[in-house]
């Protein structure tokens, strides 16, 4: 008769247990607890839910349905070791003023550290604690896994997981792969024919101008005080120029991840991540996952993986300008090429892949160009000025007439890129 009126479950990993009552024949006290232990259920009883039930079954009418009468312990996962920086490392929104503005330019694309500074700590990860479920079985629980990021020689760690450095220099952290302090070579000058080429590892600060036909080609970081007139940097890192970049039909600013510049004339600038002009760009080709123009963008093209943003796109007087994003960026920048071709440290993909590994890579590129496209975005935050073209994959918008603040994306219900008022 019990086993009519008291109807036990358990939860899939055994972690708790339930009980249904059915009107039924009265049962004696203790009956719950009987069939209960019939069902080995022994662990994390609640005493009270136990007492309430077995108390209505005395009672032919008493039914309650699904009541939670145990739980097991849970089992706790270890944490995973973590890497805490000490300082913010890359490109901030920017730096505040005394009188409370904000200064845009100074984005804090370098972080210098002294010798002997703190610059990260990592802890170690935890072991797991297993569970019990409601019949006493163990419920196992898995180690944190330890903390991965590569350690260069420019750090150590100590055995209470502090990382300090081991040589003044400039902070390069890629996420998840690896942390180093790189050597930092300040030039006090211009790049010309009294210096030749400039190529080293680490980072490198420009006091004066980088001349036409010069190159820097660095494994870290370049910040140019002056203006880059006709000359090529190749950076693994980040590049900042405090002036313009002026392209005189050679001039090109190729890096792995972001670009900061003051603005561009007939330049070409390709960026593994983040290109910013603060004021505006002309007849440039920009290349990058996401451009920013704080003004205005004439003539040219700008062309982005996820968002184009734009203050004034296009002039009065007409002329092409392009305005492109959901391209799918190159995994492999002119940078890296020429690094490898002067025997830096570069990993390139192998020039001949297989014919598997190719239709692998291409099925992966189409899944992503159709992602892109439903995520990309142009912005243009005050004036699209007539003649200005907007790309979005395959698709094409003309701006016909001046148009104030609007952002073009694509809206596949409609299979076109629609505008919307900003």
């Amino acid at each position: 008769m019990a086993e009519e009126r008291i109807q036990i479950t358990l939860s899939q990993d055994g972690a708790e247990a339930h009980v249904s009552i059915c009107p039924g024949p009265p049962l004696a006290t203790g009956a719950l607890r009987a069939a209960l232990s019939k069902a080995g259920i022994r662990e994390g009883l609640d005493e009270p839910a136990c007492e309430a039930l077995d108390e209505g079954l005395a009672e032919e009418s008493f039914e309650q349905p699904d009541v939670r009468v145990a739980q097991g312990r849970p089992a706790k996962p270890g944490e995973d070791g973590q890497l805490s920086l000490q300082r913010e490392v890359g490109l901030q929104a920017g730096t505040l003023r005394e009188d409370g503005s904000m200064d845009l330019f100074e984005r804090a694309l370098l972080t210098p550290v002294a010798q002997g500074e703190e610059v990260a700590r990592r802890s170690k990860p935890t072991k797991g604690e297993a569970g019990v479920d409601v019949r006493g079985a163990r419920i196992p629980a898995a180690d944190g896994k330890p903390e991965k990021t590569r350690l260069g020689k420019g750090v150590k760690e100590a055995k209470d997981g502090s990382i300090v450095a081991t040589r003044a220099g400039v902070l390069r952290h890629d996420l998840g792969a690896l942390l180093d302090v790189v050597d930092h070579h300040k030039h006090e000058g211009d790049v010309d024919v009294s210096t030749g080429h400039l190529d080293t590892l680490g980072s490198l600060s420009i006091k004066g101008q980088l001349r036409r036909n010069f190159e820097i080609r660095v494994d870290g970081d370049v910040e140019i005080h002056g203006r880059v007139d006709g000359g090529r940097i190749y950076a693994s890192g980040s590049v900042r120029v405090d002036g313009g970049v002026i392209g005189l039909d050679h001039g090109l600013v190729s890096c792995a991840h972001d670009v900061a510049a003051r603005h561009t004339q007939n330049a070409r600038i390709e960026a593994g991540q983040s290109v910013c002009v603060q004021t505006h760009a002309v007849n440039s080709r920009i290349e990058a996952r996401t451009i920013e123009v704080a003004g205005r963008l004439i003539g040219g093209e700008a062309r982005a993986e996820l968002r184009v943003e734009v203050n004034e796109a296009g002039s009065p007087s007409g002329g092409g300008t392009l305005l492109e994003a959901g391209v799918l960026h190159p995994p492999v920048l002119e940078v890296h090429r020429v690094l490898a071709a002067h025997g830096h440290a570069v990993e390139l993909p192998e020039e001949d892949p297989t014919e598997q590994e190719e239709e692998a890579a291409a099925q992966t590129r189409h899944q992503r160009e159709h992602e892109l496209l439903l995520a990309a975005e142009v912005v243009v935050r005050t004036c699209a000025h007539e003649g200005v073209r907007v790309k979005l994959g395959k698709y094409v918008a003309h701006v016909e007439r001046e148009t104030m603040g609007v952002r073009f994306r694509f809206d596949p219900a409609c299979d076109q890129i629609v505008r919307e008022t900003l």
